[in-house]
C-alpha cells in the first residue's frame, strides 16, 4: 500500500501540482500554470486533499464558493516536495557541496533556497558544516570523520596535498611543495590546518615528514567525490592500493 501511495505521489502530474501550490491558488490557476486539463487537476487535487497533502481555503462570490489550495505545512519541506527532492538528490550525489554550487545546480532562487535549506536543517533532513567563508551540506548519515576530509578535498590546495600524500606516503614539506604551483606560505598554512584537524600527521625529525592519518578513509572520500579519479589512481598505483 505504501509503495502504491509513493508511486502515485511521485507521478509527474502530482509533482507539478505540488510544486505549483507553494501559495494558495485556484484550480484554474493550477491547471493553467501546470498545463494540465482542468478535469485532471480537480481529480488530483481531490486525491491530495484526501491524503492530507493540500491545505484549502476559500471565499464566497456571487457565483458561489471558490476554493484555493496550497501545499500542506508538513509537506512543504517533506520528501515529496519537488524542491526538497531536488536538494536531497544533489547533496546525495555531491556530499559537502557548498551553498553557491547547490544554488547553481538546483536553479532555485537564492531567497527560496535559503529558506528551504534552513527548514531542512531544522528538520534534520540535512546537516550543515559552517566555516569562516562557506557552508557545506551533507546528508544526516555523513560520518563525522568524513566531513572534514570531504570539505578539504573540495578545496584545491587541500585536495592537492591529500592526494599527493595518498599516492606517495610520508613526504617532506619540500616534496609536497614541489608537487604544486601554490606558494610555500599557502602550502604551509594548509598543512598546518590539516594537522590541526587530525587529517595529516607530522613525523618529527631533522627533516619533518607528513603522512595521512587514515589513508583508507581518504581514498574512500575521494571515491565519493570523484569516482573516475579514484579509479584512475587505483589503476596507476595498483600496489599502493592493493590493500584498499
Amino acid at each position: 500500500m505504501r509503495q502504491k501511495l509513493t508511486a502515485k505521489v511521485n507521478s509527474e502530474t502530482i509533482q507539478k501540482i505540488l510544486e505549483s501550490t507553494d501559495q494558495f491558488k485556484t484550480v484554474s490557476e493550477i491547471s493553467t500554470e501546470c498545463k494540465i486539463p482542468k478535469s485532471t487537476t480537480y481529480r488530483k487535487i481531490k486525491y491530495l486533499q484526501e491524503i492530507g497533502m493540500l491545505e484549502v481555503t476559500g471565499f464566497i462570490t456571487d457565483g458561489g464558493r471558490i476554493n484555493k489550495y496550497k501545499c500542506g505545512k508538513l509537506l512543504r519541506y517533506g520528501k515529496y516536495n519537488p524542491k526538497v527532492k531536488k536538494i536531497l538528490s544533489i547533496i546525495t550525489s555531491n556530499p559537502g557541496i557548498c551553498y553557491n554550487e547547490l544554488q547553481e545546480s538546483s536553479g532555485i532562487p537564492n531567497g527560496t533556497l535559503s529558506h528551504y535549506v534552513s527548514s531542512m536543517v531544522k528538520d534534520s533532513k540535512i546537516i550543515v558544516k559552517r566555516t569562516s567563508r562557506r557552508s557545506w551540506f551533507f546528508l544526516p548519515n555523513a560520518k563525522p570523520s568524513e566531513i572534514n576530509l570531504i570539505i578539504n578535498l573540495r578545496k584545491e590546495t587541500g585536495k592537492n596535498i591529500l592526494s599527493f600524500l595518498l599516492l606517495n606516503g610520508s613526504s617532506t614539506f619540500s616534496d609536497i611543495q614541489k608537487s604544486t604551483i601554490k606558494a610555500p606560505a599557502t602550502i604551509s598554512l594548509t598543512i598546518t590546518h590539516l594537522v590541526e584537524l587530525g587529517l595529516v600527521r607530522r613525523i618529527p625529525g631533522t627533516r619533518p615528514k607528513y603522512e595521512l592519518t587514515d589513508r583508507e578513509l581518504t581514498f574512500e572520500c575521494i571515491k565519493k567525490l570523484e569516482p573516475d579519479t579514484s579509479d584512475r589512481l587505483k589503476e596507476r598505483f595498483a600496489d599502493t592500493f592493493s590493500y584498499l
